[in-house]
């Protein structure tokens, strides 16, 4: 009623605030490799090859949704393997969430080719297509380990899903950056001429821009998600 007042012991009532970049089950990672140079090659993908499953990928989507309730956050977009699992712990959360299957030529957890990978993100697409408060997603992992032709395929599939978002790792690493220059651009330039810069583009990251990446990411009207926090935890 107008005019009921309530003490909230010093809390702030506030919209609640968005995670533009996450990989929910990592919760189960932390504080391994940390200080590690290459931690992503040395550790974390062999880690993720050897223990994730379905399970192990819902009891961490678990853990993070608890954070991040707690730590007011109610929409995450999240890319990592078994998504419809990470969906169904939104959905019981009552948190909103873009989910997104993960595509990458490296031993994925949940794919061994590009093909499953496809018919995963598929299914994702129709698992989620009305749902109220999930959204599905492509989530090519990175230019360097989809390649070209792959992300020229996610550029296909998003056009025949315009209303879904695409998620990528962008710019992330200086490796990522001699893999592009072998193709005679920068990582930017190349996601560019595969048709996925554009709108519908998450870009995670983005710590090695030039100039011109920039000026380009935004005449697309792509988007970036920075994560200063994990970017200067890479140095």
């Amino acid at each position: 009623p107008e005019g009921r007042q309530q003490d909230m012991g010093g809390d702030l009532v506030m919209p609640g605030m968005v995670n533009p970049h996450c990989h929910m089950p990592m919760t189960l990672f932390r504080g391994l490799g940390e200080d590690v140079d290459d931690r992503l090659f040395r550790y974390i993908l062999p880690l993720e090859r050897a223990l994730v499953t379905a399970e192990v990928v819902e009891i961490g989507a678990a853990l993070a949704a608890l954070e991040m309730i707690r730590g007011g956050v109610t929409t995450v977009a999240d890319m990592y393997y078994f998504e419809d699992r990470i969906g169904a712990v939104l959905d019981r959360s009552g948190m909103r969430g873009v989910v997104g299957q993960t595509l990458a030529d490296f031993a994925a957890p949940d794919h061994g080719t590009m093909d499953e990978g496809f018919a995963r993100l598929d299914a994702l697409a129709e698992m989620y297509r009305d749902h109220p408060r999930i959204t599905a997603s492509a989530a090519p992992h990175a230019p360097y380990s989809t390649g070209i032709e792959v992300m020229a395929r996610v550029a296909e599939w998003s056009g025949a899903h315009p209303e879904l978002p695409v998620q990528m790792h962008l710019a992330e690493t200086q490796a990522e950056l001699d893999w592009a220059a072998q193709h005679g651009a920068t990582t930017v330039e190349l996601t560019d001429r595969a048709g996925l810069l554009n709108h519908r583009l998450v870009a995670a990251h983005v710590m090695y821009p030039s100039d011109s990446d920039m000026d380009l990411i935004a005449e697309r009207g792509a988007h970036v998600a920075h994560n200063a926090r994990s970017n200067g935890k890479a140095g």
